[in-house]
């Protein structure tokens, strides 16, 4: 990245990166020779200087009769940008306040490919570890054969994550050995599982409910995936998978 460009990244637009630098190589300089190094007009350069000198980045002084300016010293443009970040972080309490006084509108992501469901996985890490430790708390209807044939890998590396960050998920299941070998290390994996005759639930896709949003997975054929962020939605999934939990406990004697 070009000198200019770094610059220009804490806030000066192209014109006033050039009369900084020009200023800074001059050493101290008329108006007229900082805007011929900058290749810039001299009316706008003394325009643009002045505004530089309010930044603290250049200020005058003179050499006999003659007005000259000169660039402050480097370390300068890293305090600018350090003090921006204290004072961003104060004005954060008030920002996040004016931001909660507004209603909750619902979101809606669309996600493809395998890439694209992996970030809708990460989402409910990301989002359920940011809760108190007792709502972290995953509620997933899904067919273990299904996303552990498509993700072998990441599903490994998201139980590890989902355990490390003390992340519980109750999980109802299709009755089949290899979703049974997931009971089994049910407490150690933080996990609650109910599996359900397959007959009455084949389940091909994945669907999970986590703070105010719901994942949606389409594990077959196209595969796609959509997060709705929508708390009052999200409660509702929430009651109607407990009632299915509920009923699904029917099931569990010949299980254990």
């Amino acid at each position: 990245m070009q000198i200019e460009d770094i610059i220009k990244q804490i806030g000066l637009n192209e014109r006033e990166a050039r009369i900084y630098l020009a200023t800074l190589e001059l050493g101290g300089e008329t108006i007229k020779r900082i805007a011929e190094k900058a290749g810039l007009e001299r009316t706008g350069t003394y325009y643009l200087i002045e505004g530089l000198i309010e930044k603290g980045l250049v200020s005058s002084s003179f050499r006999g009769k003659r007005k000259i300016y000169l660039a402050s010293e480097p370390k300068k443009l890293l305090i600018l940008e350090e003090q921006k970040l204290r004072n961003l972080k104060e004005a954060l309490p008030d920002l996040e306040a004016i931001a909660n006084l507004k209603p909750i509108k619902p979101r809606i992501r669309f996600y493809e490919g395998k890439d694209g469901l992996k970030e809708l996985y990460e989402d409910s890490l990301k989002t359920t570890k940011k809760l108190p430790e007792k709502e972290r708390e995953i509620l997933a209807y899904a067919s273990a054969e299904s996303v552990f044939s498509l993700f072998p890998e990441h599903q490994k590396e998201f139980i590890n994550q989902r355990i490390k960050n003390k992340i519980k998920i109750r999980w109802i299941a299709p009755d089949t050995p290899f979703a049974r070998s997931f009971k089994e290390e049910g407490k150690t994996a933080l996990r609650e599982i109910r599996l359900v005759p397959k007959g009455k639930y084949t389940l091909e896709t994945e669907m999970d409910v986590y703070d105010g949003k719901i994942a949606l997975y389409g594990l077959k054929e196209d595969l796609m995936g959509v997060i709705i962020e929508h708390p009052a939605i999200a409660k509702t999934q929430r009651e109607i998978f407990e009632l299915a939990w509920e009923a699904a406990e029917k099931y569990q004697d010949s299980k254990k």
